[in-house]
């Protein structure tokens, strides 16, 4: 214990007692002047033996009021406010007069920080906007912050001391589920997110997410639950789902209308091809029945050098406005005669006059003859038409047109 020199007997052998002792101590005199102080309080407030002894007690505190108080703030030589738990005695001499006072202080630091940090959880435990449990390994609640009160619609007092098949929070299909995730918080492992639907106090469903991690509290094994309302989503996803849905039958019953129209387009797009065809094939009929003989007629008539040159251009005007039908209508069509099939599909086919009157065993001459009537019948006589080349377009227009 360090002191001044001449200190009373009975000052000297206390200060040897604190001397062991791990809370800081000070004896002051009767008057309030510190005497003594132990290695513990000369270590707590950062002060030398000569620094401090000699000094008014009442210069260590932040207040000189609280020196007599059971809770009191010193300040350290640096300047630092130090939380004590004090309490003062008095030490009495030989005589059994006051010889002074001695004063116990126990730093209040790391308790205070621990207060706070307990306090700081609590407080985050407790507003957290999830619900927050704690519960023993056989699943008995042993804790709840309010959102786990407003969750389940419990209070915290019908939750504690219960576990989740007493309040029927779970369906009888969830317990298997729920059991084997608490044993594996039991054997050390978190768990979740894991989905299940809870039965609140009120009969009303919520869907929530779970996350479990095991702890312990007092050396016995317990476990932290926290459980995420997702009411809200499960509904929106149900919502979405059913639009889904709805939107897939109705472009089902979209695309069989556009089916449909498309059969219908194609029948009339076929009906009209089909029309088209008829009357073709009616103004080539009329025009090679009734026209072109007639036409023939006047020809061989007698008749003046105009006369007859304007009726050569009138028959050439017909057959190219004919000419485009022509080129859509099979041999058959533009009245070939079996010879003239023949010969005509030869040509198709690239064969030359004299192939042609080999294979058929005709003269050059007759092929020849053949050739200018499959060509007058064509409507191409007298143009730079070749005439290979035409009939292999008929037969590709006519392909075509069957396809």
């Amino acid at each position: 214990m360090h002191g001044r020199p001449g200190a009373d007997p009975a000052l000297r052998q206390a200060g040897h007692v604190l001397e062991a002792c791990f809370d800081a101590a000070i004896i002051t005199s009767p008057g309030g002047t510190i005497l003594q102080a132990n290695t513990a309080c000369l270590n707590l407030l950062g002060y030398c033996a000569e620094e401090i002894i000699g000094r008014a007690l009442d210069c260590l505190y932040a207040s000189p009021d609280c020196s007599s108080a059971a809770e009191a703030v010193c300040m350290n030589k640096q300047g630092l406010a130090i939380p004590v738990e004090q309490k003062s005695t008095s030490v009495f001499n030989s005589a059994g007069g006051a010889a002074g006072m001695l004063t116990v202080m126990r730093d209040r630091t790391d308790e205070l920080a621990l207060r706070t940090a307990e306090e700081r959880f609590r407080t985050f435990f407790e507003y957290a906007p999830d619900a927050i449990y704690i519960s023993d390994a056989s699943g008995i609640f042993i804790d709840g912050n309010r959102s786990a009160e407003q969750l389940t619609g419990y209070s915290r007092d019908e939750l504690i001391g219960k576990n989740y098949f007493d309040l029927d929070l779970l369906s009888d299909e969830q317990f298997p589920k729920a059991l084997e995730l608490l044993e594996r918080n039991i054997g050390g492992s978190p768990t979740g997110p894991d989905e299940f639907e809870l039965k609140r106090k009120d009969g009303g469903l919520v869907s929530v997410e779970i996350c479990t991690y095991p702890l312990y509290l007092q050396g016995e094994r317990c476990v932290l639950g926290v459980a995420h309302d997702i009411t809200a989503r499960k509904q929106a996803e149900s919502a979405l789902n059913t639009a889904r849905e709805i939107l897939e039958v109705k472009v089902r019953e979209r695309t069989r209308d556009l089916e449909d129209a498309n059969t219908a387009l194609r029948v009339l797009l076929s009906s009209r091809d089909d029309d088209r065809t008829a009357l073709e094939q009616s103004m080539l009929h009329n025009l090679h029945k009734l026209v072109l003989p007639c036409i023939e007629k006047l020809k061989a008539g007698k008749l003046q050098e105009r006369q007859r040159a304007l009726l050569g251009l009138l028959e050439t005007n017909l057959r190219d406005i004919t000419s485009p039908m022509m080129r859509s209508l099979s041999m058959q069509h533009l009245r070939f005669t079996p010879a003239e099939i023949q010969i005509a599909s030869c040509i198709r086919h690239g064969r030359t006059t004299r192939d042609i009157a080999e294979l058929l065993q005709l003269s050059i001459k007759t092929v020849n003859f053949h050739r200018n009537n499959i060509r007058r019948k064509c409507g191409i006589t007298n143009k730079k038409l070749n005439l290979r080349t035409f009939l292999a377009s008929l037969a590709e227009s006519r392909t075509a047109a069957q396809q």
